[in-house]
């Protein structure tokens, strides 16, 4: 599991970068191609994030550790895309050229919105990148938690077995 939180975050780090490079004529295959890279970074993350945060959880708190870990992972990404609109929106806003119009406006245009998504994509990078920073380090292999069975309790009405 270890491997795949610390290769993971690199893979969707990758992946956001190459997306960071995409201009306004790049063809489809500079864009579908990182986004593949970035979808199988997530899976190698999450999916053993979720494995391990769950085998070292006592079954009695499996509930709980659950409900933190979606919590978690929706407040942050809802969070993380707010920012990334922000920066985006803010930077596409600040490469706006007015005082143009037909096809020189239209390429104005376009080139500040992807100059607004190029300056998001290298903010995620960096995120993802920290979190590969984060998982090579804090991340251990540490053995899951042993779940021992509970010793059944004796009632106090049961009257001891005579040999």
């Amino acid at each position: 599991n270890r491997r795949f939180m610390t290769v993971g975050p690199l893979m969707a780090a990758t992946g956001l970068s190459l997306l960071s490079l995409v201009t306004v004529h790049s063809p489809y295959l500079a864009v579908i191609g990182p986004l593949v890279v970035i979808a199988i970074g997530m899976g190698m993350t999450f999916v053993p994030l979720t494995l391990t945060v769950m085998s070292r959880v006592q079954p009695h708190e499996a509930g709980l550790a659950s409900a933190l870990l979606n919590t978690s992972q929706q407040i942050g990404g809802s969070l993380g895309l707010a920012v990334l609109v922000t920066v985006a929106t803010s930077v596409t806003r600040a490469h706006q050229v007015v005082g143009l119009d037909g096809a020189a406006a239209l390429a104005a245009s376009r080139q500040a919105i992807t100059t607004g998504y190029q300056s998001a994509f290298h903010i995620a990078s960096g995120v993802a990148f920290f979190g590969f920073l984060l998982a090579a380090t804090v991340v251990r292999g540490a053995k899951p938690l042993q779940v021992t069975a509970p010793e059944p309790e004796q009632s106090p009405e049961a009257e001891p077995a005579i040999a």
